[in-house]
């Protein structure tokens, strides 16, 4: 992760060094939407917060559903 305007410089000083880099997004506003493409068709787009409350909700929804079983 780095600056926006970094990007270019980062990733160039990881091909240097041998290690594979890329651009795969940015960081914004919890308003926004998380985009994820892959084979030129969209996999992901769901707003960040629904994102949030899943990953902030898995553990403990787990263990209900693992107590009720």
């Amino acid at each position: 992760s780095c600056a926006a305007d970094r990007a270019e410089a980062v990733i160039a000083a990881a091909g240097r060094a041998g290690v594979p880099a890329s651009h795969i997004g940015s960081v914004g506003e919890r308003s926004a939407h998380v985009t994820v493409k892959a084979g030129g068709r969209t996999v992901i787009d769901l707003p960040v917060a629904s994102l949030h409350e899943v990953w902030s909700t898995a553990i403990p929804r787990l263990m209900e559903r693992t107590a009720a079983e």
